[in-house]
């Protein structure tokens, strides 16, 4: 397969993703996916290896040669939170909480 043309910023990016324990699983995979395409693995190859199929492949290929690494972050939005929960998160905001904590709390609740 064909080379993705990483530049040294990328490459160094990427080996962090892949290496991290606390970034979400979906995202270490599509950082070795692109990894194992640059290295110019087989489709087989990287089939075996990530236990994926050849769509995953191709979307998130297509996916990081048009947006490079903005590419590779999942498109889902999530659930929006119920009265209740905004609710609660606008007390914490209210109480001088970050927006990271309150959206770690608002995972918590659902």
């Amino acid at each position: 397969m064909g080379k993705m043309n990483l530049s040294d910023g990328e490459r160094r990016e990427l080996m962090a993703m892949q290496r991290s324990r606390t970034m979400a699983v979906g995202q270490v995979r599509r950082a070795r996916l692109i990894l194992l395409l640059d290295e110019g693995a087989s489709r087989q190859a990287i089939v075996d290896e990530l236990r994926c199929d050849s769509r995953f492949i191709t979307t998130w290929k297509t996916r990081f040669a048009s947006e490079r690494l903005a590419g590779l972050s999942g498109r889902h939005l999530g659930l929006s939170m119920t009265t209740r929960q905004t609710r609660f998160v606008g007390y914490l905001r209210s109480k001088g909480l970050s927006h990271c904590v309150c959206y770690r709390l608002r995972t918590v609740l659902n």
